[in-house]
């Protein structure tokens, strides 16, 4: 089913986001010599997540779920880039809260596009590929993330995270067609 797959690729991409973050972030605080404080860039991501969850739910969007889609993960993606810039550990937690305002949409989002465009007996599998796909995502940038810090530096290691925004972007944009709900004679229209 395309819509199962393009979220849960679009999810791999986000969870990647997140597993570079949790290394990378632990890599660059022990650099400065502030290992205790990762606590703040990680806590803000989660933060981030939970005002972004409050403010996309407190209001009725004009756009169908499939166009949301594009909108958020395409600010998320904008939001990764600011990682290119990261100089300290006050920085890094700023970008991080912004990224992670980006989280509950992006995963509301594409549950709601699995719910709406999956037949109700397929309905708890492709849920499950939805939700596992970020914890997946997570792994994978974890391992990436760790040979990088290893072999470029953690400053080096967060470009990993505007990768993997690239990635739920891209995901997101190229699956514009197959969102579209289905026409009653069956046939997806594109808006």
């Amino acid at each position: 089913m395309p819509v199962v797959l393009i979220s849960s690729l679009a999810l791999l991409g986000f969870g990647g986001f997140f597993g570079v973050v949790e290394v990378a972030t632990t890599a660059f605080a022990k650099a400065l010599g502030v290992p205790g404080k990762i606590f703040y860039p990680l806590s803000l991501c989660a933060v981030g997540s939970f005002i972004g969850g409050i403010l996309y739910g407190r209001r009725a969007w004009g756009l169908p779920l499939r166009r949301q889609f594009l909108v958020v993960t395409g600010v998320f993606f904008a939001s990764t880039l600011l990682f290119f810039f990261v100089g300290g550990l006050w920085g890094l937690a700023l970008f991080c809260f912004l990224s992670g305002g980006m989280s509950a949409p992006t995963i509301i989002i594409s549950m709601g596009l699995i719910e709406s465009l999956v037949a109700k007996p397929r309905l708890t599998e492709s849920m499950t590929w939805g939700l596992v796909s970020p914890l997946v995502g997570m792994a994978l940038g974890a391992a990436v993330a760790g040979p990088v810090v290893d072999w470029a530096g953690p400053a080096r290691a967060f470009y990993g995270v505007s990768a993997f925004g690239a990635l739920t972007f891209a995901v997101a944009w190229v699956g514009q067609a197959w969102l579209a709900p289905p026409s009653p004679q069956g046939i997806r229209t594109v808006r």
